[in-house]
């Protein structure tokens, strides 16, 4: 991956992190919570820094979003049958 690649990687999944969690209804306090993390760590990742990997799974279950979208934005799907745009 180009290093142009990786930045628009980057930033897609920064912003499709935040969409999720606001779509979810919760809080960047709620979040943190729900991943055993602090508050201040959760809000670098919708900031500038990728969620890490252990916690990819726990976030896509609890915003109820499909892990190849918060990836790609292709599969923009949540289990629910709603809709999300990336």
């Amino acid at each position: 991956m180009s290093k142009t690649g990786a930045t628009a990687f980057k930033t897609g999944f920064i912003r499709r992190t935040a969409l999720a969690r606001k779509r979810a209804g919760m809080s960047q306090e709620d979040m943190a919570l729900s991943l055993g993390t602090a508050q201040g760590t959760y809000k670098n990742y919708e900031l500038d820094r990728c969620l890490p990997h252990q916690h990819v799974n726990t976030f896509c279950r609890v915003t109820h979003v499909d892990i190849e979208w918060l990836y790609t934005g292709k599969a923009a799907r949540i289990s629910r049958n709603h809709k999300l745009s990336a």
